[in-house]
């Protein structure tokens, strides 16, 4: 907290020095400055979880001993608000700003506890002072975008648009800005405009933002392009924003017990941050050594990580302590598939499907690991089994689709593949896989059209030469495959 700014201090000497000392015995503090509300406090900490209730606890003491600091006041508010006591926290929220009005981090977190509570209007108008105390270098995108999206979640398209433009001159390179644009612009009817920013502000620089597809997507079918519409929605990856916002991390930062803290770290993962997750979740370690959940989420940190050892290492304690639990056996797998140890990856994929006999995910760990030893015949039966049990990523599709015609089942690869294609008709492989299917099945017409589908939204991609000199051999040859 030392870049937020300290409430002035005089020393006795200099109030002394200035008659600041009334006579007649009254006490110069009592005199010179009012008298500090206590903080507020917890009235049932037993109901709290004891880590956040020894935290809350020591806190609430440093404020007794400082009770004119406002960043320990601000402290103890940030801790209750990062653990959901948002009662507690508005009102100490309050005080720290009473103690420096011209903080304004202060101002932007009463801001957020008042729309948490639902007081939509009081949460505009504290981040509305937070951007007329800050100093300019202060100033970050998000103290634009946060009211930007309240405003649109009251209706006020016109005062939101405003907000997303301030916060895209505070931050060009941040998405949040511009999407939150595009969505106060689809708010008015302005889908072509919107499409546009889209397009060109956020998929073109960060062509794997999942919300940003959901949105391009959204708007092309109010456009009646239904078909692009479709493609975009099928590459969305997530329906909610992945927003940058380091002041409310200094919030969530004071986040405490197991669920908060897991919450933080997802939080991380999101935004493509292992190393700070890891961080995070090794701080829950020591009072929590052998919880699989907490051992496989920082396993999940080490391979995002490419430390495929360290994940093997932790999810080894968890699988001793805890023998049935599901998750750690499948991700134990891949931990000693990525260590070259297939046999012992083989042997946890078969205990996941065991404790979990309907988990598509698991059939598919197993299918992976058969296809990696050449047993074609054995992965297209797990991968089968993953895809009826609901795996039906276009990755995998075309992974199974394209063993089944190794196994001369063309048929059965046609019908696969076209499920990749019925989902996402602007997928490259699926369509040059399709179309080796349907000439090999002796429909070379077919297989030509989605070639030539291809080419046009890939031209001269390298992916379509071998399933073209493919087609052209059956041509001489054309003998239909079952």
């Amino acid at each position: 907290m030392a870049s937020m700014r300290k409430p002035a201090r005089f020393t006795l000497t200099a109030l002394l020095a200035t008659g600041a000392v009334g006579g007649g015995g009254v006490i110069w503090w009592q005199a010179g400055r009012p008298a500090v509300a206590d903080p507020p406090v917890v009235e049932d900490l037993g109901q709290v979880d004891p880590q956040t209730a020894e935290l809350i606890t020591r806190t609430v003491a440093e404020v007794h001993a400082h009770p004119r600091d406002a960043d320990r006041r601000g402290k103890l508010a940030m801790i209750y608000h990062a653990n959901a006591l948002l009662d507690s926290a508005r009102p100490c929220y309050e005080q720290a700003i009473a103690l420096d009005r011209r903080n304004p981090r202060w101002w932007y977190h009463l801001g957020h506890v008042r729309a948490d509570l639902g007081d939509m209007e009081g949460a505009i108008e504290a981040v509305a002072e937070a951007i007329e105390v800050a100093d300019p270098d202060e100033l970050s995108a998000a103290l634009h975008w946060r009211p930007g999206l309240w405003l649109l979640g009251l209706g006020r398209n016109t005062e939101a648009e405003a907000a997303f433009r301030q916060a895209i001159r505070a931050k060009p390179d941040d998405p949040s800005g511009w999407t939150g644009l595009a969505r106060a612009l689809m708010g008015r009817g302005a889908y072509q405009e919107a499409a546009d920013l889209l397009e060109s502000k956020v998929i073109a620089r960060r062509p794997d933002y999942g919300y940003a597809h959901h949105l391009l997507g959204t708007t092309y079918q109010r456009l009646g392009r239904a078909e692009e519409g479709r493609r975009e929605l099928a590459r969305s990856t997530d329906s909610t924003p992945i927003l940058n916002d380091p002041w409310h991390d200094e919030v969530r930062a004071y986040a405490a017990g197991f669920g908060p803290t897991i919450q933080r770290a997802e939080m991380f993962f999101k935004r493509g941050r292992p190393d700070l997750a890891l961080a995070v979740l090794n701080g829950l370690r020591e009072s929590h050594p052998t919880n699989p959940d907490l051992l496989n989420n920082i396993a999940e940190a080490h391979f995002a990580m490419n430390q495929p050892a360290r994940a093997r290492e932790v999810l080894q304690v968890a699988v001793d302590r805890n023998p049935r639990h599901f998750a750690t056996h499948l991700n134990l797998s891949l931990a000693h598939e990525r260590t070259g140890d297939m046999r012992r990856a083989l042997r946890h994929a078969d205990e996941a499907i065991v404790l979990n006999p309907t988990s598509g995910p698991a059939y598919l760990q197993k299918g992976r690991l058969f296809a990696l030893a050449q047993n074609y015949e054995s992965a297209v039966k797990q991968l089968e089994k993953a895809v009826h049990y609901g795996v039906l990523k276009p990755d995998v599709l075309i992974m199974l689709g394209s063993m089944q015609g190794r196994l001369d089942r063309w048929q059965d690869a046609a019908q696969t593949l076209t499920r990749v294609t019925e989902r996402d008709p602007s997928n490259i492989d699926g369509l040059v896989a399709l179309a080796r299917a349907r000439g090999e099945l002796g429909d070379l017409g077919a297989g030509w059209s989605l070639l030539e589908q291809a080419s046009k939204m890939s031209p001269g991609d390298p992916r379509l030469n071998v399933a073209a000199a493919r087609l052209r051999e059956l041509v001489q040859a054309p003998t239909p495959r079952q």
